[in-house]
Parts: structure tokens; sequence; C-alpha cells
């Protein structure tokens, strides 16, 4: 077949394909810098793994999302990097790795985001049925000298009390106190004084606005809902701030992603087009007007 290809056609269609793949790589490069950032804002702003001995999430699940987006947006900066290069050579070779490694990323990408989409969609509808509170019922307030793992869910579950501004992990206001079910609240009657009044709730779930003259009416809170609206005791159940934090760090790493692998899909389909044109003008021999 005799392709009627002038030599400024030619010269021509090298430069666009040229421009194309260093503008789609370009994209790429600050693609792949975005969900660098993004995961390093999203898993520094809210990091679960510092209330893994709450025993709220699988933490391997988590490591493994995170290793995998952030192995991701390196590959992408990367592979970016390397088709500005490919852009620049014109090689047939080059380009072809840059195909291979851009599949590559794809199904790494699409793994991470699999992985997330499940994590995110099972965060998303959990309740406390679905939660294991086990470690924070048999736990909390116990410390044990042999033992850290006791003080190491009382000092998570207060540091995340206070500061994520909530109180209680029952999922949902106003049900049942879970402290109640607790060794802190059972060491309380083991008091010898008969006019000790039990605390219903640790200082870690007050606001700390409240003056101390008032801090009993957040510890000693009878009608939890009443102390709540007043503004004694902190707005928001725990579970619901926990489970919609994982599940926004998840949704925003996922739909960069998605950004991402349409980016990836578009470098594709230039590569695969460099890949043809290159091999027709460099392996053909243009003679009186016409590539033969």
């Amino acid at each position: 077949m005799i392709i009627q290809w002038s030599p400024n056609l030619a010269t021509w269609v090298r430069t666009r394909i040229k421009t194309c793949l260093f503008v789609v790589n370009s994209l790429l490069l600050v693609g792949g810098a975005l969900l660098l950032g993004v995961c390093w804002r999203v898993f520094t702003q809210f990091d679960a793994m510092r209330y893994s001995s709450l025993g709220l999430v699988n933490i391997n699940s988590i490591v493994l999302i995170r290793v995998g987006f952030v192995f991701c947006a390196f590959l992408a900066i990367f592979i970016a990097a390397l088709g500005c290069v490919v852009a620049c050579k014109e090689s047939c070779g080059f380009v072809q790795l840059h195909l291979a490694l851009l599949a590559l990323l794809l199904m790494a990408h699409l793994s991470a985001v699999s992985l997330a989409a499940a994590s995110a969609s099972r965060y998303r509808t959990i309740d406390d049925s679905k939660l294991s509170l086990k470690s924070i019922r048999d736990q909390y307030g116990l410390f044990s000298r042999n033992s850290t793992a006791d003080g190491d869910v009382t000092a998570a579950v207060d540091t995340f009390q206070a500061e994520f501004t909530c109180c209680g992990w029952s999922g949902r206001v106003g049900s049942r106190n879970i402290f109640l079910e607790t060794p802190w609240f059972r060491r309380q009657g083991s008091g010898n004084s008969a006019t000790h009044k039990l605390f219903y709730y640790p200082e870690s779930c007050c606001n700390p606005a409240v003056d101390r003259e008032k801090l009993s009416k957040c510890t000693l809170a009878e009608n939890e809902l009443l102390a709540r609206r007043i503004g004694y005791m902190h707005p928001a159940d725990c579970i619901d701030l926990f489970i919609e934090a994982c599940h926004t760090g998840f949704r925003t790493a996922t739909g960069v992603s998605v950004m991402l692998m349409t980016f990836q899909l578009i470098c594709l389909v230039f590569d695969s087009i460099a890949i043809n044109a290159f091999y027709s003008l460099d392996n053909r021999v243009y003679d009186k007007g016409q590539f033969v």
C-alpha cells in the first residue's frame, strides 16, 4: 500500500503526535503529584492506625490501601516523566516500553480503587451490630502492669473524643451508653463511700469550654440528648465521625485515581497511534512524493 504523504505532512504528523504525547503525559504527571498530595493530606489528617487498639477497622486493609495509592502515585509520576522523554525521542521502542508501563499502572490503579471502593461501601452502611466494640467494653479504664494494651485503648478513646469533639461509641446519638459497660464505670462502684456519685461519662466527652463547676452536668448527665444540645457534652457520636472520616478518605483518593486512569487511557490511545505512525514513517522509503 502506498501512503500519499509529502515530507511536510510527515513532519506535521510527527510534530502533532509528539505534542499530544507531551501534553497528555504532563497531565498525568500533575495527576500523579495531586494523588500523592491527596494521600498525604487525607491519611495524615485522619490516621486510623493511631486508633488500631480500638479494633474498629481492619488495619491490614487500611495499610494495603495506603501503600497501593502511594505506589500508584509514584509510578504515575515516573511513567509521566518517561512519557515526556518518549515524546522527544520519536522511538517505537521507547513508546512500546511506555505503553507496557501504562498498562501496569492501570492494573495497579484498578486494584487500589476496587479495594478502596469495597472498604468505603462497607463503612458507609456500618452500624453497631457490624462493629466490634469489645476492646472498648473490656479495656476502657482498665490499666494493667503486665500489658500496655489496656492503657492504649483508654488513651485512644480519650484522644479521639477530645480531638474530634465527639462522645460515645454506640453508632447513634441517644442510644445506650457504652461507658456503663466498661471497667472504668465498674471501678467507680467499688468505692466505700455511700455518697459517692458515679460518673456516667468520662471528662473527654465534655466540652472543654465548660467551667469546672459545671463539668458534672456532662459527666453526671442522665439526659444525654439534653447535655449535648445545651453544649455540656460533645454533640456527635464518635462512631459516626470515625466511619465518615474513613469513607471520606477512601472516596477522595478514589476520585483522584479515576481521573488519573482517564489520563492513562488517553495516553494508551496516543501511544498506540504513535507506534503505528513512527513505524510507518521510519520503515517506509520516501521516493518521488510517496512512501513505498
